[in-house]
């Protein structure tokens, strides 16, 4: 059973130094945000014969990860012999981590980075991903069968220009049309409490290990996926 180094340990050594600091960074800054999750990285060169989906649990509960009694910790594994990711998902976040969210998250974000041999930048993105997601915000996430994500602020707008070309046939429209045009621009995407600052510096890890040790509580929720 691996120790954790920290947020990121990276035993198949994909990230250089400075991306491992730079990941670990924005990792325990989320951890001491205001939602007090706790989402760590595992690398490994071998999966040695185990099942990726009973390994990622294995861990994500020896480790106990997140907080006691809110179980809000995650574990992003990935194994490179066997070109697998797992992001397994602690009981009281898949309400925002659904299976779907997670399985498009590995396929549709980090799988097309590590295809193309961009293993770093696809753990990167897959953390930022993972992030917003728990914050409620999918709009960086791609839909499936899609050419890629449609931010969510176009739709009110879309719905506006719509309303709009109606009610310029109906001679101005009723109360109704103007409510439902206040209505569609006053949507909007949630922020994910990403800050907009992606994987840049600032700062130090100053906080320790806060997230490991008091959760634990995994059902095996979450998804796999490969490249």
């Amino acid at each position: 059973m691996p120790k954790p180094d920290g947020w990121v340990t990276d035993l198949a050594g994909y990230l250089s130094p400075a991306e491992e600091g730079r990941l670990e960074e924005v990792l325990n800054r989320y951890r001491l945000g205001s939602s007090g999750n706790a989402v760590a990285v595992l690398t490994v060169p071998s999966l040695a014969g185990r099942d990726l989906e009973s390994y990622a649990l294995t861990v994500a509960r020896a480790w106990k990860l997140g907080e006691k009694g809110r179980d809000n910790g995650v574990l992003i594994l990935v194994a490179d012999a066997e070109r697998k990711i797992r992001i397994e998902v602690g009981r009281g976040l898949e309400g925002e981590l659904t299976d779907l969210v997670c399985g498009r998250i590995i396929d549709l974000v980090m799988v097309p980075e590590f295809r193309a041999g961009r293993k770093a930048a696809g753990i990167e993105k897959g953390v930022e991903a993972v992030l917003a997601a728990a914050g409620g915000d999918l709009s960086s996430i791609p839909e499936r069968g899609g050419g890629g994500a449609v931010p969510l602020l176009s739709f009110p707008f879309l719905l506006f220009f719509l309303l709009l070309l109606v009610g310029s046939r109906a001679r101005g429209g009723g109360p109704l049309f103007w409510f439902l045009v206040g209505s569609s621009l006053g949507g909007g995407r949630r922020s994910s409490g990403f800050g907009g600052g992606g994987f840049g510096g600032g700062g130090g890890f100053g906080g320790g290990f806060g997230g490991f040790g008091g959760g634990g509580g995994f059902g095996g929720g979450g998804a796999s996926g490969g490249w």
